[in-house]
């Protein structure tokens, strides 16, 4: 099993960006008042991402069942998918949170409106992914008798 080095992985860099934050905080370049300002819009970034996220996790394991089962012929360019869409939108909305284009406000107003989407969609996906793994199972099995 191939691991990468300590320094790219996300639990490093997020224990540097968090050991940042204190410091910066203690050393009295950010006020706390500053920071906690911080905290509730990235808060609020995280509980917006994370929905969109796991749908595109979600899409793309089905997609992958299908690849790897054979069920779907080749892959398709990543610029072609919905998750790099879905993926790409999100983004875009954060920053404009970010640069308060768009307000706290409206973004949890989105967030609220989008939540049972992503469940509805996440609960098709695994539907959907569970019923490949049975068709792959009866391709399987079919070349075995073949």
């Amino acid at each position: 099993m191939d691991s990468k080095p300590k320094w790219l992985t996300l639990e490093f860099w997020a224990a540097i960006l968090s050991a940042g934050a204190l410091l910066i905080v203690t050393l009295g370049i950010v006020s706390q008042e500053e920071a906690n300002t911080w905290v509730g819009l990235l808060t609020g970034l995280v509980a917006a991402v994370l929905p969109i996220a796991a749908l595109v996790l979600g899409y793309s394991q089905v997609r992958a069942s299908a690849l790897a089962y054979g069920l779907l012929a080749v892959e398709t360019p990543a610029w072609m998918t919905a998750e790099f869409w879905m993926t790409l939108a999100t983004a875009g909305l954060m920053v404009l949170v970010g640069l308060r284009v768009v307000d706290q406000q409206q973004a949890n107003t989105w967030k609220e409106l989008l939540g049972p989407l992503v469940a509805a969609v996440l609960a098709i996906a695994a539907y959907i992914r569970g019923r490949l793994q049975v068709k792959a199972a009866a391709v399987e099995r079919l070349a075995l008798r073949g």
